[in-house]
């Protein structure tokens, strides 16, 4: 039966959390267990709840702030998401997936200004990043900065063999403004 596994899980738990004497770790172990058991059922409140129960416990755990953005993305929250994200970029500024959730939360409420800017910090952190130049690529190009996503597409081309992605944008990019990709596509680099 789907979602048993989520229903034990959760059930399990909410035992261990019924202990008076269980360590901090433990608890904040089991809400956010007993969280993705809910989110996974679809009960987005419930599963924040206990995200922020777990945030009382740990308030420094990124990982935690990450989850909790997700779920309130997920939900509808999208500042609320966005501010966990960006809490958590002020615990550990270096955190990539941070950046790049965000970007990918920015261009989903049409902020490809800021998804642009998360994308270019995320680069300047990881430069040899292949998947992340694709994905400042994506969004330049749905911004219209058709030269700038062929450069990025261009860049993930020549990084790797295993492109099929970044070749179909640079297609796209090349049919919507010929010659920004300089002519990778004709030369057969791609």
């Amino acid at each position: 039966e789907i979602g048993f596994g989520n229903r034990l899980a959760r059930h399990l738990c909410g035992r261990a959390l019924g202990h008076p004497d269980a360590p901090d770790v433990w608890r904040v172990g089991a809400l956010t267990r007993r969280a993705t058991g809910y989110y996974r059922d679809g009960d987005l409140d419930r599963a924040i709840a206990d995200l922020d129960e777990a945030l009382a416990l740990r308030p420094d755990s990124i990982d935690i702030y990450r989850q909790r953005s997700t779920y309130r993305l997920d939900k509808g929250e999208n500042s609320g998401g966005l501010a966990d994200l960006s809490y958590a970029l002020t615990l550990q500024p270096d955190f990539v997936p941070a950046y790049v959730d965000r970007a990918w939360a920015r261009l989903a409420g049409r902020d490809t200004a800021g998804a642009l800017a998360d994308f270019g910090k995320a680069i300047a952190i990881q430069p040899d990043q292949p998947r992340l130049h694709l994905g400042r690529g994506v969004v330049a190009f749905l911004a219209g900065d058709d030269a700038q996503a062929a450069a990025d597409f261009t860049s993930v081309i020549e990084a790797t063999s295993q492109a099929p992605y970044a070749v179909l944008w640079l297609a796209l990019t090349e049919k919507r403004h010929p010659g920004d990709a300089g002519g990778i596509l004709e030369s057969g680099a791609a």
